[in-house]
């Protein structure tokens, strides 16, 4: 056979290429490179509390927890390999997890099967030093209304699931302001705490505070956090304000006997 009358140009291989493989090749493979077979329903947040795995479905505003048996299949399920089929009880109950919602094959909204893992507080707004806001108090006023109205709406008129949404829009609508300082954030916690003897009652309950502290902090441009925490013998469950580490309406020695669940 005669040699070509044009010329054959050999193109070097780059480093770090897979013999064999194009760049085209590589890009489908990553494309189609194995992910987990079950993945956390969006609405499902969980944590590790002592020997049992602690549940909060947020759809359905209710916790629940897996030990003994339960718990190993879950974990089964956590560390079995990228699209590898599971096998006995594990699979039965796997399924029975995607049925009620609390697992899915969906790889866009699913997320990873990870225990909630949060930086514990540092300190409380009760222990640290605060200006004396006795005449501040009328200026926040409204605001406080705002908030307490806001609050008492969200918790009597609409889904958990909903409220959750409106706590993640509200700290949204504040991204784009400057983040203020430790100083600011606890002289505003202190004004809210100044006037909740007339908006609130002893009764009312942790979460209504919370909620109502949350929307005072983002009329001022504070993108505090709302943590839910759990404990287990007994069971009990509680949520805190936390702003950089410092918990604006709860002790310290009181948040450290929950494990954090979900914070938003």
């Amino acid at each position: 056979m005669n040699a070509p009358d044009f010329p054959v140009i050999l193109l070097a291989r780059p480093a770090g290429w897979p013999v064999g493989q194009t760049p085209r090749e590589r890009a489908i493979e990553k494309a189609h490179a194995p992910m987990p077979s079950y993945r956390l329903s969006p609405n499902i947040h969980f944590c590790v509390c002592d020997d049992a795995l602690i549940f909060l479905d947020v759809a359905r505003d209710t916790y629940f927890r897996f030990s003994g048996r339960q718990r190993d299949w879950f974990e089964s399920i956590r560390a079995a390999g990228a699209n590898q089929d599971l096998n006995g009880p594990e699979a039965g109950f796997a399924e029975r997890l995607v049925a009620k919602q609390i697992l899915t094959r969906d790889r866009q909204t699913g997320v990873p099967l990870s225990a909630a893992c949060f930086t514990p507080p540092v300190a409380c707004l009760s222990r640290l030093a605060c200006t004396d806001t006795s005449t501040r108090v009328v200026p926040t006023a409204g605001h406080m209304m705002l908030a307490t109205l806001s609050a008492w709406w969200l918790e009597h008129a609409c889904r958990f699931e909903h409220v959750v949404a409106s706590v993640q829009q509200w700290k949204a609508n504040t991204a784009r302001r400057p983040a203020p300082s430790v100083e600011h954030v606890l002289e505003l916690a202190s004004r809210f705490h100044a006037l909740t003897p007339y908006f609130f009652s002893t009764h009312d309950a942790c979460r209504f505070r919370s909620l109502a502290l949350i929307r005072f902090l983002t009329v001022f441009g504070v993108q505090a956090d709302w943590v839910f925490g759990v404990r287990l013998c007994p069971f009990g469950a509680h949520c805190w304000v936390e702003y950089n580490g410092v918990i604006l309406n709860e002790d310290l020695d009181t948040v450290t006997e929950f494990r954090p669940i979900m914070t938003i």
